[in-house]
């Protein structure tokens, strides 16, 4: 395995790849947008993720979408009868949520699959240069 002839690390991610495909609904583009490049810049996304990272922001936008649903519509609708009973809408937030965590593993967009790929380390450098960079290098010099 050669990880370095798919990392894209370090250098530009290419348009190909920042801008979502066509057919994406909405939320599904907004949710590409808002992760391919970081994703391709930590070198975790290339091109031949593309159909992979495609079906993991269609289940985010499904999960989305139910949600709206769900917020206007309320939890329960009126059965066949006049019962109560859980919208439909639930049921497809509630798995699509559960494939959009199945698939988030595999882009290490978890905790949990950032600890077992190691990149958990990747996340604490991040964030302690961010610290830097916001609030300056600390001063530890004894007094």
């Amino acid at each position: 395995r050669h990880p370095e002839a798919i990392v894209v690390a370090g250098r530009p991610v290419p348009d190909e790849l920042a801008t979502p495909p066509a057919h994406l609904p909405p939320d599904a583009k907004e949710f590409w947008k808002d992760s391919i490049v970081k994703l391709a810049e930590a070198g975790i996304v290339d091109f031949v993720d593309i159909p992979a990272f495609e079906m993991l922001a269609t289940q985010y936008a499904r999960v989305r979408e139910a949600g709206r649903v769900v917020a206007k519509e309320g939890h329960f609708v009126l059965g066949s009868v006049g019962q109560p009973r859980e919208h439909p809408a639930l049921r497809i937030e509630r798995d699509a949520t559960k494939e959009f965590l199945k698939l988030a593993e595999h882009f290490a967009l978890t905790p949990v699959a950032r600890t077992r790929l190691g990149l958990a380390g990747l996340q604490a450098k991040t964030m302690a240069a961010e610290m830097d960079d916001t609030l300056g290098k600390p001063n530890l010099t004894p007094a």
